[in-house]
């Protein structure tokens, strides 16, 4: 799942849901749970696009 992270969220998402799954009391289970949990964030909020917002909105405040 860390390997996918930047570069296939949905996958990533199914390796730490499988490793959440198959090994629940793997010390790693955790972590899994809270990368789960981010990406989940990650795919609603969608933050690259919001910061892409505000910097679009602070040059046209700017340029007026």
């Amino acid at each position: 799942g860390n390997c996918l992270r930047n570069d296939d969220l949905s996958t990533a998402l199914n390796m730490y849901r499988q490793l959440i799954t198959e090994y629940p009391d793997c010390p790693w289970a955790d972590l899994a749970k809270t990368q789960c949990q981010l990406i989940a964030w990650y795919q609603k909020d969608e933050p690259r696009k919001l910061i892409a917002e505000c910097k679009q909105k602070a040059e046209y405040a700017g340029s007026e």
